[in-house]
C-alpha cells in the first residue's frame, strides 16, 4: 500500500514540477503530428494544481 502511495506521489510531483513534459509523453501515440496539440497555459495550470491535490491525498 505504501508503494502505490509513494507512486501516487510521484506521478503527482511529476504533474507539478513539469506538466508539459507529462502532456508530451502521455499523448506522443495519440496523434499524428504531437507538436500541432499542444496544451494551452491553462491546461498546464489545471495540471499543476491536480498534482498538488494528488501530492495532498497521497500524503
Amino acid at each position: 500500500m505504501e508503494f502505490l502511495l509513494l507512486l501516487l506521489a510521484a506521478f503527482g510531483a511529476w504533474s507539478l514540477l513539469a506538466p508539459g513534459s507529462q502532456f508530451e509523453i502521455m499523448n506522443t501515440l495519440r496523434y499524428r503530428d504531437p507538436e500541432y496539440h499542444e496544451p494551452s497555459s491553462f491546461a498546464l495550470i489545471m495540471t499543476r494544481i491536480s498534482g498538488l491535490l494528488i501530492i495532498g491525498f497521497s500524503v
